[in-house]
């Protein structure tokens, strides 16, 4: 019985062996249990997977370059395969490719180099507006660009407030409340107690918000009145011209509103009021204010607001700055071509002014949507203006005529000092004094008002 039972045994087993041979083998199943199809189309599948994984190591690598040029380019390569060639693909591909696309980005914004976080604004940047509205990236581009602010690199802070302002643009349904949330949370940093970070990360996000969605924008006017002279009056030099810059933008959206809010015109009486305690000697010392910072913060505030009180003034001088760039570039192209270093024939306050101020990196000038002579591109489909918007308040005109003769007398008093801020401020502040009105400047008022000599004694 039993060798016959150890035959039989052997008989199964030899017949399992000899079954196994013949039947097929089982198709392997993927990391989530699922059976992987075999044919042409599961083979295209997977090429197309690893092309996209490929692309993706490609845009990831550029972003992440030391080298500006190269980022703008990866960002500009990556918006052109996200408008053109993804759309080419299935509904599922696609989701795939942004699923991976968001892990990079993540990645990048929340490295510790600035360059890669400078790349992650970019690549977001390049993909507002080419999203079709798709609420939860757009909530996580939102998420991602806040968690950038504050940085100690102000490049990317400025870089982020500005893809802010483009993303607000794009929010559709989302973005009154977007606005309102950043808005807020700016105001919450100007007026706690002085975070350096904070305050920069706030007026840039500021001014970005009233330029890119004014409407929204112009709900929180009071509380931005309210808070944004504690930043003007700030001992760093950035932060007092980035305030004064966020400050412009809202003037200029009070000013085109004007018709619908003239129960308002106590915004211009307060912003005078606020540079009016720049020249106070006693109210400065109580708040143990550096002078030439506070002078310097109190003339940026009157030329803001003589900026907006004549419109022609400004386009006059946009004209002849113009023609003193096109000057400048003359001169070098002809300095270059006769290998010789001749000095420029044409030196203004217009140049002498433009000359000592910040230029923009090339990835920031794409972001802004301008184009540069080495062909830079827009990042979406509304470019930025290349010049500042032309408007006039007839409320803060009559505040300026009103209060003419004093911020002469304030600003000429300043014109000796040795602080070379406070100098090209009034540099950039007196041609517009002088056309808001030339006949002070000139000597031939007929009313009998105050001739001003701009002669340093």
């Amino acid at each position: 019985a039993g060798k016959a039972g150890g035959r039989a045994g052997g008989l199964k087993r030899r017949h399992r062996r000899w079954w196994r041979q013949l039947r097929p083998w089982p198709k392997p199943r993927g990391l989530q249990g699922k059976m992987i199809g075999t044919g042409p189309a599961a083979a295209t599948t997977a090429t197309t997977t690893s092309s996209n994984v490929s692309i993706l190591q490609q845009f990831a690598s550029g972003l992440k370059s030391r080298n500006e040029e190269t980022r703008a380019k990866a960002a500009k390569e990556l918006q052109h395969y996200v408008t053109m060639e993804l759309r080419e693909m299935s509904q599922e591909e696609s989701t795939r490719f942004y699923d991976q696309l968001n892990h990079h980005i993540f990645e990048l914004v929340s490295s510790s180099d600035a360059n890669e976080r400078k790349g992650g604004i970019l690549a977001i940047a390049s993909l507002i507006g080419v999203e079709g509205g798709n609420a939860t990236r757009i909530g996580r581009f939102a998420n991602y660009l806040r968690n950038l602010l504050p940085s100690n690199d102000p490049v990317v802070m400025e870089m982020a407030s500005k893809a802010i302002g483009r993303l607000a643009m794009a929010g559709d349904t989302f973005t009154a409340e977007y606005v309102e949330f950043e808005v807020k949370r700016a105001l919450e940093w100007l007026g706690a107690d002085r975070n350096e970070g904070r305050r920069h990360a706030a007026v840039l996000v500021l001014r970005e918000l009233a330029i890119s969605v004014p409407t929204f924008f112009f709900q929180q006017v009071q509380p931005f009145f309210d808070n944004i002279f504690v930043a003007v009056w700030d001992p760093k030099q950035a932060i007092r011209e980035g305030a004064v810059a966020a400050l412009r933008a809202c003037l200029i959206l009070t000013t085109q509103r004007e018709p619908k809010e003239m129960q308002k015109p106590q915004w211009y009486r307060h912003t005078f009021e606020e540079a009016e305690k720049g020249f106070d000697e006693t109210l400065a010392k109580e708040k143990g204010m550096n002078r030439d910072d506070r002078i310097h913060g109190a003339l940026l505030i009157l030329n803001e607001l003589v900026r907006i009180s004549s419109m022609e003034g400004e386009r006059l001088r946009e004209e002849m700055e113009e023609i003193t760039q096109q000057q400048l570039v003359h001169d070098k192209y002809c300095k270059d071509l006769m290998g010789f270093g001749t000095k420029p024939r044409h030196i203004t306050p217009f140049t002498s002014f433009q000359a000592v101020q910040p230029q923009q990196s090339n990835a920031l000038v794409g972001l802004l949507g301008y184009s540069s002579h080495q062909g830079l591109m827009a990042f979406g489909a509304s470019p930025s203006p290349a010049k500042s918007t032309l408007v006039e308040s007839r409320c803060c005109r009559d505040l300026m005529e009103e209060k003419f003769d004093q911020v002469c007398q304030w600003v000429l008093k300043c014109r000796n000092s040795k602080n070379s801020l406070i100098q090209m401020t009034i540099l950039n502040l007196l041609p517009r004094l002088a056309a808001f009105r030339p006949s002070a400047f000139t000597g031939e008022d007929v009313h009998g008002r105050r001739h001003y000599p701009v002669k340093s004694s």
